[in-house]
């Protein structure tokens, strides 16, 4: 009978795990089938209690639990990372990051010179990419948000518009799942969004730097949970 409630348990907790977890827990899982708040709310409620529950079984069940510990925990610290304690998301900050000159990304970024990072609804200024050799902020908002990166040759030549960048939900893991972005040392990622101007026969990237709350990093890559 306690092997027969064992079973069942592995079996209730796998089944409910398979059908909350969607992106962006699971990097590679589709994005337009993404979590919503209120979606990751219930799985963090629902990892607390699973970790309260595996807390100090008994010898004689520990074995076939086993398996429950170890994923559930990695999906709780992605979590974690994504939204706050009381559920808010975390807040995320957009940077350029101005390129060497003489390189194929300072001649592109010399001539798409404008840039628009928009996440969720905000329309913020189009901004001068030349005008500093400095990190340049463009955008801040909350990760749950989407993302839209759009570029001008000037700001009055609406006609050179280009948009590299456009997702609805979730756009920094979007960015780490479809553009390889890069992890830091220090907990923010580099990403770059190519250009192109058949005009000139010119091509190169321009690139950026996400910066997440530094209470709230995100996984590595190379460890963040997949399908």
């Amino acid at each position: 009978m306690e092997n027969q409630f064992v079973d069942n348990y592995v079996t209730y907790v796998t089944k409910s795990l398979h059908e909350q977890l969607r992106f962006p827990v699971l990097l590679s899982a589709n994005p337009e089938k993404a979590m919503n708040l209120h979606e990751l709310k219930d799985l963090k409620d629902f990892l607390a209690k699973l970790s309260n529950d595996l807390k100090n079984p008994p010898p004689e069940i520990s074995g076939p639990l086993a398996p429950l510990k170890t994923g559930p925990d990695l999906y709780a610290s992605v979590v974690s990372s994504l939204v706050n304690e009381d559920g808010t998301p975390v807040e995320w900050e957009v940077f350029f990051v101005p390129p060497e000159g003489g390189t194929e990304d300072y001649t592109i970024t010399s001539v798409f010179r404008m840039a628009q990072v928009s996440i969720g609804q905000a329309k913020p200024g189009w901004q001068e990419l030349t005008r500093s050799s400095n990190p340049i902020p463009l955008a801040k908002g909350t990760l749950d948000l989407g993302l839209t990166i759009s570029f001008r040759k000037t700001e009055s030549d609406p006609s050179s518009e280009v948009t590299q960048v456009k997702v609805a939900r979730w756009g920094l893991p979007w960015l780490i799942r479809d553009h390889k972005a890069e992890r830091l040392s220090n907990g923010a990622w580099r990403f770059r969004v190519e250009l192109r101007d058949p005009q000139q026969n010119l091509s190169g990237h321009a690139v950026f730097e996400a910066r997440p709350d530094p209470k709230h990093l995100l996984p590595e890559a190379n460890v963040w949970p997949r399908q």
